[in-house]
């Protein structure tokens, strides 16, 4: 089970990188992203941050959402034609 979802997962990377490239554009916004995520509301607010900390989550939401929603599909597909 592990081996079927590490191939699902290597095969989507495509996948991840474009959806990626799309949404972020450049490695400095997805970088920037992931760094409003792991940076608390409340610091991001007292830096006067909040709107760039809010709209950098959401693109990162977006984006694993899409990852999420790709790993599954391709899931789904594999169970329901090929195996």
């Amino acid at each position: 089970m592990i081996l079927y979802w590490s191939i699902i997962i290597i095969c989507n990377i495509p996948l991840y990188f474009g959806f990626g490239w799309v949404i972020f554009n450049n490695w400095g916004r997805f970088f920037e992203s992931v760094r409003f995520w792991l940076t608390p509301d409340l610091i991001s607010a007292f830096r006067g941050e909040w709107a760039e900390d809010y709209w950098a989550e959401m693109v990162m939401m977006c984006w694993l959402f899409l990852c999420s929603a790709s790993t599954y599909a391709t899931h789904w597909v594999a169970q329901t034609y090929i195996l």
